[in-house]
Formats: C-alpha cells, structure tokens, sequence
C-alpha cells in the first residue's frame, strides 16, 4: 500500500499528491491516532455483529495507520508540546498559557489567512462572473443593473476583509499586552475565522491555502484589479454601447436601403403601368427619406448622450438617466438587433470590403433611380396634357375616349378632380348655409352634384364631364368666395350639428303628429353622427319633403 492509498483510506479521495514529507510537515502521531480511533469507532466489526466485509475494511485502516505513523513527525518527549489544534487550546489552563502562544499566534495567523482566502476566492469568482457579464449586456440598462448587483456584492466582501483584519490586529495586542484569557483567545479565534472554525485542523484545506497564496495570490489580485477596474467604468462602457450603436444603425439604414433599391429598381422595370411606377417611386423614395433621417437624428442624438456622459458625475448616472438612454435606445435598435452591439465582429463589416461595395452599389442604385423618376414624372404630365386634350376637342355625345394599356391607370389621376368637386360642392353649401342663411343650394348648383353622382353610380364616369363639373363648381366658388364668404372646418363641424339637431326635432314632430316615416329614413337617422355634410343636407331635406310636401311643391 502506498502512502497515497494510506492518505485516501483515513481521509478520501484527493486530487493532492500525497507523499512522506507532506505527511510529515503536517501530521503527528497524535493527529494520526485521533483519526485512526474515529475510523475504528466507525467500521470496527464489533459494531457491525462481526460481517465479513467489515473486517477487510478493518484490516485496510490498520494497514494504512502503519504506513502513516512511519512517515508522520515524531512525538517529543516533554508533556509541553505546542498545540497544532484548537482543542488543545481550549483545553489549556491559565498556567500554560504563554507556553502555547506561539503556536497559537501561529492558528489565529492561519485563521485569518484561511477566511481572507475564502472571501477573496468567492469574490474573484464574482468579478470574474460580472467582468463578463458586463461585457456581453447590450442594453445600457441591463448593464447599470449588473454594476450595481456587483458593487453591493464587492462592498460586503471589503467590509468582511476589514472585519476580520480589525479582529486580527485586535487580538495581536491583547496578547502583547498581556490581558488575554484562553476563553477569550478561542472566541477570538472563532469571530476571525468564523463559518471555517471547524475546520482549521483540516489539512488539506491548510495546503490549499498555501498553494494558492504561493501561485495564485498575485495574478489573482491583479486581474480583480483590472476587472473591477471595467466593471466600475459606467461612462466607458456606456460610450461605447451609443458609439457602437451609431454604427450598428448606420449598418442597419445602408442595408436596408441598398436592398430596397435594388428592389424597386427590379419592379419598376416590370411594370406596365406608369402609376404603379409612379408608387413604388414614391414608397422607396419615403423609404429613403426615413432610414436617412434616421442615421443623422440618432448620430446627433449619440454626441449629445456622449457629452452628458463626460460631463456628469458618476452619481448622476443613476437609473432613471439610465432608462431614458434605454429608451431613445430600444426606439432605433429592435430587441433581436440588441445583442450585434456587443458583436465586434459583426460592427467590423463596416469596415469590410463587401459592405463598402454594398454602399457604393447603393448610391449606383439611388442615383439611377432619381434620374428614372424624374423622367417618369415628364412622361405622366405629358400623357396627362394628351388626354386632356382629347377629351376638350370632342364632343360628350360621341363614344368614351378609349385609353389602351399602360395608359389606363393615368384616368385614374383625373379622378382627383371629381374629389375636389365633391369638396366644393361641400363648401359651397356652408358658404349658402352660414353666410346667408340658407340651407338651401340653387338648383344649378345641386344638378351638377346630382347629375356627376349619376354617372359615377352608373359607372359611367366620363373624364370630359368630371373635368366640366368640376370648372363650373370652381367658377361658383369662386363667386362666393369673392363676396367674402369663408369656408372653415370649424364652420363645417358646426354645420353638422345644427342639421342634426334640426333633423331630431322633425322627428319628434313626425312622432307626435303620426307621420309615418319610411324605412330608408329611420336607417338614416340611426346612424346620423356618422353623415358627411351632404349627406345630412340630404336627409334634412327628404325630410322636410314627407312634413310639407305642399308647401315644398309652391
């Protein structure tokens, strides 16, 4: 048996190589035949009714008890030894006492080094989770809420280092003053080594110990320096967030843009129709002028933040500083797109050769299209003026004007003039209605309404007559608007409600003389507030019709 298997047997499976001089700097008999009686007390057959397998396990532990007497320190002659253990400090009377100070300034040294050791490899262990966890946070607010976990979590490991460094220093001039007791230096030695007290006889954990302060003890410290160092550093990992940020946005609106002209480019050249291209012109070039407001807003935005920043003191970067940043932050960056701000290397494309290409390719594209639109709008206004000529040197009477192919969509563009004649026949009856007080348009007026409604109904829209109602309309209004007469939305909103309100009191006359009212009219008057102005002229004036038609007729 070697001494490592010994060592295994007494004390478990260790990774620490195991060999005489280890056993002998930290090991005496008496230790070895303390540990040996435990065992014994645990696995002597005599307490297991004598099984079979208890007495090879037996004859292991008496085997490995020989191996390690013969390799640990020799036991001195003298009674005084010094004591390597808290027992035999607890165990020491007043008498004794200075014989043992030594060795026992020697357990309170190890004590203290043992929870320093502890508090700082717990803590290292921390910065070292933080230091990361910082850098892959690419919200500004996930980060100030990591540093501030930290913090409370590096404050209470510098309070526990000074706690117990004050306990240590403390109990080192109790004894150089001479007013120590034994009771006093054993509760010393708990409040210093606290939650490890029972294991400060713990070999392997004294070794520990002593290798990491001979390997480990300096690179530890420094790179906790140099992580707590980042970690502290709000305003630089800020920065670079909104910096990269910039970079990660303009990334974003170039591609976005190159890959929508290339697009509109691609539909324009396969559309027949001139307005269908006149569309996608005008969705691409709104397009581009969002995504290219939106680089130069939140580029200023960023320099902005970036001054702030260098000018604020560190306790004026608190939460609610921190969310307003988030915010303006998440309104540009979507949340999937969060994380590339911590992704070098995705941010490093800007400075790739394919995405110079890309936007080089793209302002190939962007000009290419402003040259098209331009000639498009010259060839619509052209076929607009063709068609409106036509439609002036011929007759109503004869045949529809006949509009083959990509041309068809251009009549389209000749509807906006019976919109505009729906809108002054609209302000014409507010000018009549408010200015003279009379809720009635002349019948000239109300016939080119009518007579434009019929065909538009009919599906008969001839662009000719659209054209003729609308300049008869716009000659009227323009009478009216002469005289001073004005036209407001207000006036409009007010119009409305004074019909409507006249309107409810004719029913309530019809109700109470027993007027029937047809079934048309009721649906209308159910659903009065949703009637444009005319439509609620109409229906003040059908109604007016059933109450008086006599009169109405005069």
């Amino acid at each position: 048996m070697t001494i490592q298997e010994a060592y295994e047997i007494f004390y478990g499976k260790t990774k620490i190589k195991i060999s005489k001089e280890m056993i002998e700097k930290n090991y005496t008999d008496e230790i070895i035949k303390k540990d040996y009686r435990k065992l014994t007390l645990k696995y002597h057959p005599d307490i297991h009714n004598g099984e079979e397998n208890y007495n090879e396990i037996m004859k292991q532990i008496n085997l490995a008890k020989e191996i390690l007497l013969s390799s640990c320190k020799p036991p001195k002659n003298n009674d005084n030894t010094p004591p390597k253990s808290v027992s035999q400090i607890i165990n020491t009377s007043d008498n004794d006492l200075t014989e043992i100070l030594p060795a026992f300034i020697k357990l309170a040294q190890y004590a203290y080094k043992l929870r320093e050791y502890k508090i700082k490899t717990r803590l290292y262990k921390n910065t070292e989770y933080y230091y990361q966890e910082v850098k892959k946070c690419s919200s500004p607010l996930e980060i100030y809420k990591s540093i501030q976990e930290f913090d409370a979590i590096n404050r209470q490991a510098k309070l526990e280092l000074y706690t117990i460094k004050g306990l240590y220093n403390t109990l080192k001039q109790m004894i150089e003053s001479k007013t120590h007791t034994p009771e006093y230096m054993v509760n010393a030695l708990k409040n210093i080594a606290g939650d490890y007290y029972d294991s400060l006889d713990n070999p392997l954990l004294r070794l520990e110990v002593e290798d990491w302060e001979k390997k480990e003890s300096e690179s530890s410290e420094r790179k906790y320096k140099d992580q707590l160092s980042y970690i502290k550093n709000i305003k630089n990992i800020l920065s670079r967030i909104l910096k990269n940020s910039t970079v990660l946005n303009n990334l974003i609106c170039q591609t976005t843009l190159n890959r929508n002209a290339t697009m509109t480019i691609s539909t324009t050249n396969t559309e027949n129709s001139l307005v269908s291209r006149f569309e996608n012109f005008q969705k691409y070039r709104q397009l581009r002028r969002y995504y290219t407001e939106r680089m130069t807003d939140w580029s200023d935005a960023v320099s902005k933040y970036l001054q702030e920043i260098t000018d604020l003191k560190d306790r004026q970067i608190n939460e609610t500083y921190i969310t307003k940043l988030d915010n303006d932050l998440r309104k540009i960056i979507s949340e999937k797109d969060m994380p590339l701000l911590v992704d070098e290397q995705i941010l490093s494309q800007t400075n790739d050769k394919e995405y110079r290409k890309s936007v080089k390719q793209y302002n190939i594209n962007n000009s290419q299209l402003d040259k098209d639109y331009k000639e498009l709008i010259k060839k619509i206004k052209k076929e607009i003026i063709n068609i409106k000529n036509f439609i002036l040197t011929n007759e109503r009477k004869e045949p529809r004007f006949d509009i083959q192919n990509n041309d068809i969509d251009l009549v389209n563009l000749l509807t906006s003039c019976q919109k505009k004649a729906i809108a002054l026949y609209y302000k014409i009856f507010i000018c009549y209605y408010v200015n003279m007080n009379n809720s009635m348009i002349p019948d000239s007026i109300e016939n080119i309404y009518s007579e434009m409604n019929s065909l538009i109904d009919n599906d008969k829209e001839d662009p000719k007559a659209i054209e003729y109602f609308y300049n008869v309309l716009t000659k009227k209004y323009n009478e009216l608007n002469f005289k001073g007469f004005e036209y407001t939305s207000k006036t409009e909103k007010q119009t409305i409600k004074t019909i409507a309100y006249d309107i409810r009191e004719l029913v309530s006359f019809m109700e109470d003389n027993n007027v029937k009212i047809p079934e048309n009219i009721i649906s209308l008057i159910e659903r009065i507030n949703e009637l444009n102005l005319i439509e609620i002229y109409k229906l003040h004036e059908s109604i007016l019709d059933i109450i008086y038609p006599k009169v109405k007729n005069k």
